[in-house]
């Protein structure tokens, strides 16, 4: 019998390893399944238009919904740069 009997309602790691999955990141998960439902094809993926897929906003394997707090140094620098001054 299965370690992953129909009592549990997900597998546990060592179920999903024996059934040859590996530990990924969950966005690297997420673009390999848009680049299968893509036939492989990453500017397919690219230009999904598919909006009502739950995975849509993903499919470039980044959150665009995550901020990235970034420090007021840093920012001054990168505007500085951006207006063509040295910093």
């Amino acid at each position: 019998m299965s370690s992953w009997s129909k009592a549990k309602s997900r597998p546990d790691a060592a179920a999903a390893q024996a059934a040859g999955h590996e530990p990924k990141p969950m966005l690297d998960v997420i673009r390999a399944k848009c680049l299968d439902c893509q036939a492989g094809s990453p500017g397919a993926v690219r230009k999904c238009v598919t909006q009502d897929c739950a995975l849509w906003p993903y499919r470039m394997a980044s959150n665009p919904f995550r901020t990235r707090a970034v420090p007021a140094a840093q920012r001054a620098a990168l505007s500085a740069r951006l207006k063509g001054q040295k910093t």
